[in-house]
């Protein structure tokens, strides 16, 4: 197997309580997400995602996430996604730091791995520990549609498409940019 396209779409998140807000004046009401899907020579494709609280937030923002994705690309095409260490190494190589940018790349490799392998990524990372996870909430997001759904060809007839969901309280999730950053010629 080996990574012959990434795309990297750009999805909006409208959080729940309108707006999210800390020190110094700073506030968010959409999360701007970015998720990647890593295709490969075989029908399997593998996603991840980074979702930045805001430039001012955190040193990381999606835009730059995004602008890292693109840059890194290139250097991935042909390598087995399933060899993590390799993929790991070559993208601090051809860039240094920037882990937030890695991430995204990293989750979708590890998503194909337990797809090609038929287990979850928690089995592959040890297992699970208990039957409950606790869950910290700083911000509500709106959610209804699974990635899987919006950026699986397969379902192609079933992406949102912006503005197609009501804002309500099970509402939106829309794709609103997506763009092919690095593909085998």
């Amino acid at each position: 197997m080996h990574i012959t396209e990434i795309i990297a779409y750009q999805v909006d998140l409208p959080l729940h309580e309108g707006s999210y807000k800390w020190s110094g004046g700073n506030s968010v009401s959409v999360f701007d997400s970015t998720i990647v899907a890593v295709k490969t020579n075989t029908e399997l494709v593998g996603y991840g995602e980074i979702c930045p609280l805001g430039a001012a937030y955190l040193p990381a923002y999606a835009a730059g996430a995004r602008t890292g994705i693109a840059e890194l690309s290139p250097h991935l095409i042909g390598l087995d996604p399933t060899q993590l260490g390799v993929l790991n190494h070559r993208m601090d190589q051809a860039m240094r730091g920037h882990p937030y940018v890695k991430s995204a790349i990293d989750m979708a490799c590890w998503d194909l791995l337990g797809k090609a392998c038929g287990q979850p990524v928690v089995t592959l990372l040890g297992g699970r520990y208990g039957d409950r996870l606790r869950r910290l909430e700083a911000a509500k997001v709106f959610w209804s549609v699974s990635f899987a759904v919006m950026l699986d060809s397969e379902f192609e007839d079933q992406r949102p498409k912006i503005n197609d969901y009501p804002f309500n309280e099970t509402a939106t999730c829309s794709r609103t940019h997506d763009q092919t950053v690095a593909h085998s010629r």
